[in-house]
C-alpha cells in the first residue's frame, strides 16, 4: 500500500455518510471508532493501526534516506577526505531499498544479478532479435589502472580492437524493446523513485508490461494463465538507451573478441545461418 492509497483509505473510513459536516451531530468517540472499524472486519482496528504504523515507518525511512543522499552528495562535491564516494554509494543503496519497500504491492525495480556489468560511458549495446533467438551484445566494464581521469577514450562499433564483450541470450522471449530513456532523462521514467537506477540491470516486480501482454494473449483459445507466472521483465539502463525484455530467463557469457565480430556471430545465430 502506498501513501496515496492510505490517504484514500483514511478518507473513505472517516467520511460522514450523508449531509454536510454542520448538518451532522458529532458522534461519540466509540461511535466514530465503530464507524471506522465495523464488525464485518473483526480485526479491522488492529490491522488498520498496523497499516498506519507501517506506512509511517516506511515513509520516515524514505525521507531519511533522501536526506542522507543529499548530504552525501554535498560532501562529494566538497573537499575530499577519502570516503566521500563510498559514503554516497552506500546512501544511494539505502535510498533504493527504501523506495522498493514503499512500493511493495505495486510496480517497482529491483537489482537483477547475472548480467555482466557494462561500461558506463560507452557500452554500445546491440540488440539482435529474430524467430530463432534474442541476443544482447555490449562492452563489459574494464577499469583501466593507467587511467587518471584526464583523457577520454573514444570507442566505435567498427573498431577491431579486442575487448571483453558480453553476449546475453534471452530464453522464451515474449517481447523486447530498446530505446529511450537515456541516463540524462532517466528521472522521467515511471520506475524512477521506485528502485530504478542508471547503469544497472533490474527485474521489474509486478510488471505492468507483463500484465498488458497477458491481457492481450488471454483471448487465445489455448491461453493458460499458469504460463505467465514464469515470465520475467528485465530492464537494463544503459548510458544512451534502455533495453527491456519479457522472457522466461537468460544466460550470459563474456568473451575476448571485437564488438563487430560478436554482433556478426549473434546475427548469424538469430538468423540460423551460423
Amino acid at each position: 500500500m502506498t501513501i496515496s492509497s492510505l490517504s484514500s483509505l483514511l478518507a473513505d473510513r472517516t467520511r460522514p455518510q450523508g449531509g454536510t459536516r454542520d448538518q451532522q451531530e458529532e458522534p461519540a468517540v466509540n461511535e466514530r471508532e465503530d464507524r471506522r472499524y465495523d464488525d464485518r472486519d473483526p480485526c479491522g482496528r488492529l490491522h488498520f493501526e498496523a497499516v498506519i504504523m507501517g506506512i509511517t515507518d516506511l515513509e520516515r525511512t524514505l525521507v531519511e534516506a533522501k536526506q542522507q543522499v543529499t548530504h552525501a552528495a554535498e560532501r562529494v562535491r566538497g573537499k575530499h577526505k577519502g570516503n566521500e564516494l563510498a559514503d554516497y554509494r552506500s546512501a544511494h543503496e539505502r535510498l533504493l531499498e527504501a523506495e522498493r519497500a514503499v512500493a511493495r504491492g505495486e510496480e517497482y525495480a529491483t537489482p537483477c544479478p547475472g548480467f555482466p556489468a557494462w561500461d558506463i560511458g560507452a557500452p554500445l549495446p546491440h540488440l539482435l532479435s529474430g524467430s530463432r533467438g534474442t541476443i544482447l551484445v555490449y562492452f563489459v566494464s574494464e577499469p583501466d589502472p593507467a587511467w587518471h581521469g584526464t583523457a577520454v577514450r573514444v570507442v566505435d562499433v567498427a573498431d577491431e580492437e579486442v575487448a571483453s564483450i558480453a553476449a546475453v541470450r534471452f530464453t522464451l522471449v515474449t517481447a523486447v524493446r530498446m530505446g529511450a530513456p537515456n541516463d540524462e532523462v532517466i528521472s522521467g521514467h515511471p520506475l524512477y523513485g521506485r528502485g530504478l537506477s542508471a547503469y544497472r540491470a533490474h527485474s521489474v516486480i509486478n510488471s505492468r508490461w507483463i500484465k498488458d501482454l497477458q491481457a492481450i494473449n488471454s483471448v487465445h483459445s489455448q491461453y493458460d494463465a499458469a504460463h505467465w507466472t514464469r515470465r520475467n521483465h528485465y530492464l537494463l539502463a544503459f548510458h544512451d538507451e534502455t533495453v527491456e525484455c519479457v522472457a522466461d530467463g537468460f544466460r550470459a557469457e563474456v568473451k575476448r573478441t571485437t564488438l563487430a565480430k560478436a554482433c556478426r556471430e549473434a546475427l548469424e545465430e538469430v538468423m540460423g545461418t551460423e
